[in-house]
């Protein structure tokens, strides 16, 4: 496999981390260029939406949402399909940001202006799906099918909704006349594993994602899918790579793939094996862009000489974001804490919004005895996210047990206490802020779905160790985390070193 590949697939990867998109010249460029347009127009709405576009581009959804939202309240009401345009990117940004029922009145805003919009009817079937309003999605699939006898999309929602409804029968069939239409393209098979998946056909799903895979450059898609999948059945992937490893002389990408499911899912021991197959099989200097990886993958191993070794090699290579991120951990697991805030502030010269790295850089400030350096990282964090959990969480340990502001602490642990928490992860934290806001009852009720899910799930059991710590309650944290390990956690970084106050449980190991 050729370096370019390589490479494509390692920022592939990287963009499911969570790493965040630079602005380049030309980019700063052309916002310059809008800003200097708007100054002279401020009611300017096709520079509105041009740099409401750019924005979304650059997944910077907030700006975004605030220029398409000014640009349709100054574009003329005769402008039918520039609204059109602006109330369909509309609907994608708050798509984006998870407001499903506000992009659903956006999408029906531009149907009233254009009701046999081809885009905007498949926008509402896949928006109504969000919203679990299958009646509403499958009728919004049937008129695109009436617009567009063969259209592959019209019939994949069809099956999507049969799915749901648990029709496999006829969700099936769809699939089938799916394929028919576009048998070549690798959103067909995409899709037909989407189905597949809610229909609990993983291994098929799985099956489906890696020919996807096989069928285009474009490898986000159907990466994004199979690791998606792997966190519901790692299983499942782990053993269609296996075969598919068996049946093509094509193993690179494919160790590729199943190096990057297992890290993603906490078996750090498979992700290892992988990457070591994938170095094995590319040139060396092919597999320089592998390092970055292999040091996260060491360094959550526990193996922390090996770690550093490969990002040495990484190093070589030049500065990268993701490598600043692992080089602060690994300094930080070490007890080097100078030398991680050396490395947290190099990553926040390439993204200065980062929050991760804003809290490394607090983290080693708090442990090298620079309290209120510390605050003032979490306090940047805080003020680029209000609704940062670690960050809040952190700062109110910090003000309250090291700076002695009580009042200030509580209102942290407040804030975290009054937000929505829908993963395990967040309802851990909201549960543990509840606990230090005083607030027990509450977080007793909060955190009862976790502690039921610590029965079978790792995670679910390593959350309640913290939370049994938060509580005092240090018996039960020790309980929990040799159930979490019992339950197959790898994670060593999170077991011995991860040092984030209310989030680590290294007292716990003896």
């Amino acid at each position: 496999m050729s370096i370019r590949k390589i490479l494509l697939l390692t920022l592939c990867y990287a963009s499911l981390t969570g790493i965040a998109k630079e602005i380049n010249p030309l980019t700063k460029a052309m916002l310059d260029g809008y800003a200097t347009l708007l100054e002279q127009n401020p009611d300017d709405y096709l520079t509105l939406y041009e740099r409401s576009s750019q924005y979304y581009r650059l997944d910077d959804y907030d700006k975004a949402l605030s220029d398409i939202k000014k640009a349709i309240s100054c574009t003329p009401g005769k402008e039918k399909d520039q609204l059109v345009s602006e109330y369909s990117l509309l609907a994608d940004i708050y798509t984006q940001l998870g407001q499903y029922a506000e992009a659903l009145m956006a999408v029906d805003q531009g149907l009233i202006l254009s009701p046999d919009s081809y885009p905007l009817l498949y926008m509402r079937g896949n928006t109504c799906l969000h919203l679990g309003q299958t009646e509403a999605a499958g009728k919004a699939f049937a008129a695109m099918q009436r617009l567009n006898p063969r259209s592959p999309e019209a019939v994949f929602g069809l099956a999507h909704v049969s799915a749901l409804e648990g029709n496999k029968e006829q969700a099936m069939q769809y699939l089938a006349d799916a394929e028919k239409l576009d048998p070549s393209n690798y959103l067909t098979f995409c899709r037909t594993g989407d189905v597949h998946r809610i229909l609990g056909m993983h291994q098929n799903a799985a099956a489906d994602y890696l020919s996807a895979f096989s069928l285009t450059g474009n490898s986000d898609r159907p990466l994004r899918s199979l690791i998606d999948l792997a966190k519901e059945n790692y299983e499942a992937v782990d053993q269609a790579i296996d075969y598919a490893l068996t049946h093509t002389a094509n193993v690179v990408p494919l160790y590729f793939i199943q190096g990057s499911a297992a890290r993603e899912c906490g078996h750090y021991d498979d992700a290892y094996a992988a990457f070591r197959q994938l170095m094995d099989n590319v040139p060396e200097a092919d597999a320089q862009g592998l390092y970055t990886g292999m040091a996260d993958i060491c360094l959550h191993r526990g193996n922390l000489e090996e770690a550093d070794a490969y990002a040495s090699k990484a190093m070589a290579a030049g500065p990268d974001f993701h490598l600043n991120i692992v080089k602060a951990e690994i300094e930080q697991a070490r007890g080097n804490y100078p030398s991680a805030a050396m490395y947290a502030e190099a990553a926040l010269r390439m993204d200065r919004a980062c929050a991760e790295a804003l809290r490394l850089a607090a983290l080693a400030a708090y442990r090298s005895g620079e309290p209120d350096k510390a605050l003032a990282y979490l306090n940047e964090a805080v003020m680029n996210d209000a609704s940062d959990m670690d960050a809040l969480l952190f700062r109110g340990y910090l003000n309250g047990d090291v700076l002695g502001n009580k009042t200030a602490a509580l209102n942290d642990y407040t804030r975290v206490a009054s937000q929505e928490a829908k993963t395990d992860a967040a309802i851990a934290r909201k549960a543990i802020a509840q606990l230090k806001a005083g607030m027990s009852l509450d977080a007793s009720a909060t955190i009862a779905p976790v502690n039921v899910a610590a029965g079978n799930h790792a995670d679910a059991a390593y959350l309640m160790a913290l939370y049994s710590l938060a509580a005092d309650n240090e018996a039960e944290g020790d309980r929990m985390l040799k159930r979490a390990v019992e339950l197959g956690l790898e994670d060593q970084y999170l077991l011995r070193y991860n040092e984030y106050p209310l989030l680590t449980v290294k007292k716990l190991i003896k």
